[in-house]
This record gives structure tokens, C-alpha cells and sequence, in this order.
């Protein structure tokens, strides 16, 4: 990692997109931090601008491991069951999207 100076680093920091931070969400945020060539702090104040209260990556891996369980159901031969499980499979997905949108409430437990 080579060296920024902080006017250069202050300027990146502002010009960070959820969308970009998005791409990290799948990493712990100290690694995530260490691939953006930030501090976890600098990481933590750019997720606060967005209104994300907390590094979301325990929350997604949370999820996902909800869908992989529902996905599972998918072969179920009772058609309630497998009706069931698409329906959590999406709305977890649709949760797991709704990090990219900076939605506070997420963040919160």
C-alpha cells in the first residue's frame, strides 16, 4: 500500500459511492478497509455519510446462509414447502439488496 497524502485521501473519501463500498460487503471491514486503502474508521464514517450504522458483511453472511438452508426446500415434493421457500429466498435477497441502498434500519439490530 503505497503512501497517500491526506488532501488526496480526503478527496477520495468524498468521492466513495455507496455503490463502490457496496462491492466490499461480502469482507470482514478491516479487510475490506485494507483492499480500499482506507482505515476502518475512514471505512465506518463513510458508511455513517450513507446511512449504514454497521459494516454489514455478519448480517449478509447471516442471510445467505438462510438462503442456502431455504434453497435446500426447493426440492421439496410438498408444493406449500417449496411456495414457502421461494418466497423466503426472495425476500431475503431483497434485504441482502437493500445494504446497496443505505438503509439505516438495516444496520440496527
Amino acid at each position: 500500500m503505497g503512501y497517500i497524502n491526506c488532501g488526496m485521501q480526503r478527496e477520495r473519501t468524498r468521492n466513495l459511492t455507496l455503490k463502490e463500498i457496496e462491492n466490499y460487503f461480502h469482507l470482514p471491514i478491516e479487510k475490506a478497509a485494507k483492499k480500499m486503502e482506507f482505515s476502518a474508521t475512514v471505512v465506518k464514517k463513510i458508511c455513517r455519510k450513507y446511512g449504514l450504522s454497521r459494516w454489514p458483511h455478519r448480517k449478509i453472511q447471516s442471510m445467505e446462509k438462510k438462503i442456502s438452508n431455504w434453497v435446500e426446500s426447493l426440492s421439496s415434493n410438498d408444493p406449500k414447502e417449496r411456495a414457502r421457500a421461494k418466497k423466503e429466498i426472495e425476500n431475503l435477497q431483497r434485504e441482502i439488496a437493500k445494504f446497496g441502498e443505505g438503509s439505516s434500519k438495516l444496520g440496527d439490530d
